[in-house]
């Protein structure tokens, strides 16, 4: 019976199969109507996915998260309270330039400049009131009390024609500003920048704050100290005394001007020169310039005072370190370093206080006339 029942099989599993060839080759086992999902529902749930990005964030995490959150909402609602009425006012005043510009360039004002050496050619006042700020003020109070004026004046009676024909080409942007210097007088290039710093136009001021930084020798260092230091150039001041201070020595060196000092100004002279050379309150990257040598002895005596502190306060670190530990023993050695430069400083301080003293600063002429 069993064997009977074994060849039945055999043979209905053996048409089966027929039944499978006959259809074709890669025909599905399984008939579309019997089965349970298709196969696009099946590759939606049993394929590979992306995971959830917070599946592995903690409780405390997703609070924080959540805090962050509400306080920078809480942030951004202050924000817009306290600075909505300053973002739009800004933006009104914006556009009310803009608008009142249009009216400049659209009504044909024409800008005339008045210097020592003669009246400059009328011109379109629009491109000088859009980058100066003086003209564009000039403009809107000249439309405000005349309303049909046609033609403002600007009085430039310190500077050359040339100088601030130079201003205005450069304005007009009919020639770049270098080759405007390079065609100038010598005399005539630093007026443009006065006349730039006058008018308030940042970009040619800045522009010929470059140019002349590279134009500063021997000759000129002086008077480009005082212009830096007359309308605010804080880096061509400073190009403009380094170089001084570079060259002061080759001016002791038998020179004309030197000889003809006198003993006690030509001492004081010195005495200067090495302050300001000294190292003690100089470095290759920050420059510490003071206005008398009674300055310079305070910042040198503070200096030494603060680093002074800093080692007391490294000591009382160290006593709270393990003895003996890899970080007590570096700690050590630093505080060894720190304390023999703090020593050298102060003997250096020592002895510039004696150079410096009132009595090398003060000429015999100065003694008499006090006594």
């Amino acid at each position: 019976v069993e064997r009977g029942q074994q060849k039945k099989n055999t043979a209905a599993m053996e048409g089966r199969d027929v039944e499978m060839q006959e259809e074709g080759e890669g025909a599905p086992l399984i008939p579309e109507s019997m089965r349970i999902q298709d196969a696009e529902a099946w590759l939606r749930q049993n394929s590979i996915r992306d995971g959830d990005p917070n599946a592995h964030v903690t409780l405390d995490q997703r609070v924080a998260k959540r805090q962050f959150e509400e306080y920078q909402r809480y942030q951004d609602r202050v924000h817009s309270t306290m600075f909505a009425d300053e973002e739009a006012r800004e933006k009104e005043q914006q556009q009310e330039r803009a608008r009142q510009l249009e009216m400049l360039k659209s009504s044909g004002t024409t800008l005339m400049f008045r210097t020592r050496d003669g009246d400059l050619p009328l011109h379109s006042i629009y491109p000088f009131a859009a980058s100066c700020e003086t003209i564009f003020a000039l403009a809107c109070s000249k439309a405000s009390h005349q309303s049909d004026a046609k033609q403002v004046e600007c009085g430039l009676l310190d500077y050359s024609l040339e100088a601030t024909k130079g201003f205005s080409q450069c304005v007009r942007k009919e020639q770049p500003l270098a080759q405007i210097v390079q065609t100038c007088r010598p005399e005539a290039v630093p007026e443009i920048a006065c006349i730039a710093d006058y008018l308030q136009n940042q970009e040619i001021r800045d522009e010929m704050e470059d140019i002349l930084k590279q134009l500063v020798d021997t000759d000129n260092a002086l008077s480009m100290c005082q212009l830096a230091d007359q309308i605010g150039m804080h880096s061509l001041f400073e190009v403009s005394l380094q170089h001084m201070i570079r060259t002061l020595g080759t001016v002791e060196q038998g020179s004309e001007c030197w000889e003809e000092l006198t003993p006690e100004l030509r001492e004081r002279v010195v005495v200067i020169k090495t302050a300001i050379e000294s190292s003690a309150n100089h470095s290759q990257r920050s420059k510490l310039y003071f206005n008398n040598l009674g300055e310079y002895i305070s910042i040198f005596a503070e200096r030494v005072q603060y680093m002074k502190e800093r080692l007391a306060e490294a000591k009382d670190q160290l006593q709270s370190l393990p003895q003996g530990s890899k970080i007590w023993n570096d700690t050590q050695l630093k505080i060894y370093k720190q304390e023999q430069r703090v020593q050298t400083l102060a003997a250096a301080l020592a002895a510039q206080k004696q150079l410096f003293g009132s009595k090398r600063l003060v000429p015999n002429s100065l003694k008499h006339r006090q006594e």
